[in-house]
């Protein structure tokens, strides 16, 4: 598999946001992700995310937004973001296949409708 190449604060900070996702905190904190420095969150990137569920059980749907929970239609889900807590490979994987014009196999599987 082709790795992304590191990159420094500077372009971190002039790409455009490609997606917002939880992580799991061993992706920050295995060194497998060095730290590249420390800045304040803009307005726009602390406001909370939308996030879809359907539970397994009754399979009612809900979006989570803010720490809340929220009933919800299929159609006001299909196009949000599944709530899922990410790997650092599978992160890697989603931005890889994302420069590379691809879906992501991991992406595709949870879309709800």
């Amino acid at each position: 598999m082709k790795r992304i190449k590191a990159v420094g604060v500077s372009a971190v900070l002039e790409s455009t946001v490609v997606f917002k996702i939880w992580v799991m905190n061993k992706a920050t904190r295995s060194g497998r992700w060095p730290v590249i420095g420390h800045i304040p969150l803009s307005d726009e990137l602390l406001k909370p995310v939308a996030f879809a569920k359907q539970d397994v059980i009754s399979k009612a749907f809900c979006i989570h937004v803010g720490g809340k929970e929220v009933p919800a239609s299929i159609e006001e889900c299909r196009n949000l973001e599944c709530a899922a807590v990410w790997s650092a490979e599978h992160v890697e994987d989603r931005l890889q296949d994302h420069f590379e014009g691809q879906p992501n196999k991991r992406v595709e599987s949870m879309r709800i409708g």
